[in-house]
């Protein structure tokens, strides 16, 4: 890949909504979205991203465990090469997806207990309690849209 070729600031864009939302350092959300503009998922060498990224072989080396750690990155190789391949795994927004429904349901169970006791202390239904059970329902609205998505993008091929 060229990385002349890159949209510059879309790259820095992706790269800092990356540490942001998966909270990875600058140098594994970088390298990420260097990843992410292999188009074509033949896969970006360790030397590639090395230059790319002008960085240390040790740092890169680390940001590309934590990657591949977090199932974002698989490491592929081709018949025939010694070199090993880096690419976005192809089943990464089923993953940012199952991520997603995880933390949102996580989220609403503990908020579900929190509005339980806040109504046992008050014994009325406040005006916050409202407003958390608004929240509550939202948040149980949009698991059931990701889900739905979830089950959609298992039925592409490819996933």
């Amino acid at each position: 890949m060229d990385i002349k070729k890159l949209d510059e600031s879309l790259f820095q864009d992706m790269s800092s909504h990356y540490m942001e939302l998966y909270h990875f350092p600058p140098l594994t959300a970088n390298i990420f979205t260097y990843l992410m503009f292999d188009f074509e998922q033949k896969g970006i060498t360790f030397e590639q991203i090395l230059e790319a990224s002008c960085a240390s072989k040790s740092s890169v080396s680390n940001a590309l465990n934590v990657l591949q750690q977090s199932n974002y990155v698989e490491v592929i190789s081709k018949l025939g090469e010694r070199k090993r391949y880096y690419r976005v795994n192809k089943s990464i927004f089923k993953i940012q997806f199952q991520d997603s429904i995880s933390k949102l349901k996580r989220n609403y169970s503990i908020l579900e207990r929190f509005a339980e006791k806040r109504r046992e202390a008050l014994d009325l239904e406040d005006e916050q309690l409202e407003k958390i059970n608004l929240h509550l329902d939202l948040q149980k609205k949009t698991i059931g849209l990701f889900e739905e998505t979830l089950v959609k993008i298992n039925q592409i091929k490819n996933k």
